[in-house]
């Protein structure tokens, strides 16, 4: 489903979008903008308005549409009819081409102007799907037991052995970020017709699962937990512990699928002792008031958590770790979406004090950082900490079970929002 809301800070009758695909995606949002205004501009109502929609949510009508001046009511419905329409093809109304629907007194170039804007918007849709970046990438061939991870950047293919006769006897799925629920699902259903046992865990933000999808989890033997974005609670790190007890369980006979999306950092949350929950939570707080983009907060992050820069990893070995990843941030840099779990850290730890610094976190600063913070900061910079680097066994040993060459780690960059 996608659901219209208003913004009232925004220019009149332009609308935005959120797409219930769990996850928020600013490509999308741009691309349904370009979009809905060639709508607005070559699409006149005439005689059509939602009453022809009977089925459409009623709420959506109430609360969006009749508060609105005519002018925004009236861009507001043609915007329904386009969701209804891209939602379910659902043209029973009309009875003829869906593209119709906006042709009233268009003349042919706006016809056309018309279908290329609906279809810009559905492709964008398209594009960001969970379930389809994970189709598109992973692999199974039940006749060979052959798993197979499609890095199409690199245009590698990791392939491993998942025959009875193999070394695994267990795959977990450890899926989390705001688009994990799917994740997990079209992965879990991809091994499916496998016969090593499977189960796993799924944490992703509130509101971001239906029942049907928790129930399909079940009964793969995947719970999934809800946890707080963008500012981490209780629960966040409750459920990341329940998280890394499972991938610290697992052996050299367990085959671990991440699926990390946006929002991981967050809802993946494992301080280093002895931070809190409150001083975590106050973390984000600042960062975020602070102005700095979201590469140079996931810097800060990944040294104050054990599950972020590569941690995940080093803390699943020696299990083989497959990871596939949905990108938000630009530039896809595999070490900072999510605060890179399965990545090693490029960055030190004199790079983040560089940040406090430069954004004024420190002691007496105008973003200041918690002080138990500012002094694991200050250790690492003088180098009592330490991060999985590099040469992190799981980042440079071969998996016995890859028929390719593919390390006991890999991660792949499977979409980007």
């Amino acid at each position: 489903t996608i659901e219209l809301r208003t913004c009232n800070k925004m220019m009149k009758c332009r609308p935005f979008f959120h797409h219930t695909l769990s996850t928020t995606s600013c490509t999308v949002t741009s691309c349904m903008l370009v979009a809905v205004n060639a709508l607005l501009s070559f699409a006149p109502m005439k005689s059509l308005t939602t009453t022809a929609w009977p089925s459409y949510p009623q709420h959506v009508h109430s609360n969006s549409i009749s508060t609105c001046s005519k002018s925004r009511r009236e861009a507001m419905e043609r915007i329904l009819i386009t969701q209804r329409y891209l939602v379910t093809k659902d043209n029973s109304a009309m009875n003829t081409n869906p593209y119709d629907t906006f042709s009233f007194g268009q003349t042919t170039t706006e016809k056309q102007m018309t279908k290329d804007a609906l279809s810009i918007t559905n492709a964008a849709i398209q594009a960001v799907n969970p379930q389809t970046a994970i189709e598109k990438h992973l692999k199974y061939q039940p006749e060979s037991s052959l798993l197979t991870l499609l890095d199409a950047t690199s245009k590698k293919k990791y392939v491993y052995n998942l025959e009875s006769t193999s070394s695994y006897d267990e795959i977990l799925i450890v899926a989390f970020g705001k688009a994990a629920t799917s994740m997990a699902l079209a992965t879990a259903k991809i091994l499916s017709p496998s016969s090593i046992p499977t189960r796993g865990m799924v944490v992703t933000k509130d509101d971001h699962a239906t029942q049907a999808q928790i129930d399909k989890l079940k009964g793969f033997h995947i719970d999934l937990e809800y946890a707080s974005h963008p500012i981490p609670d209780d629960r966040s790190i409750s459920s990341s512990d329940k998280l890394l007890s499972m991938v610290k369980s697992a052996s050299s006979k367990t085959l671990i699928l991440n699926c990390i999306s946006g929002g991981g950092s967050a809802l993946f949350c494992t301080p280093h002792h002895p931070l809190t929950l409150t001083d975590m939570a106050k973390v984000n707080e600042q960062l975020l008031r602070s102005g700095m983009p979201i590469t140079e907060i996931n810097i800060i992050r990944k040294k104050l958590e054990i599950g972020k820069g590569g941690g995940l990893v080093g803390l699943s070995y020696p299990a083989t770790c497959v990871t596939m990843v949905l990108s938000d941030v630009i530039g896809d840099p595999l070490d900072l979406i999510a605060s890179g779990p399965s990545v090693p850290d490029q960055s030190s730890w004199i790079d983040a004090w560089e940040l406090v610094e430069r954004y004024d976190l420190d002691e007496g600063g105008r973003h200041e950082l918690p002080s138990s913070v500012l002094e694991l900061l200050k250790k690492g910079r003088d180098g009592s900490q330490d991060i999985p680097s590099k040469n992190h066994t799981s980042f440079c040993i071969k998996c016995e079970e890859s028929v390719n060459e593919s390390k006991l780690s890999e991660t792949v960059l499977v979409g980007n929002n």
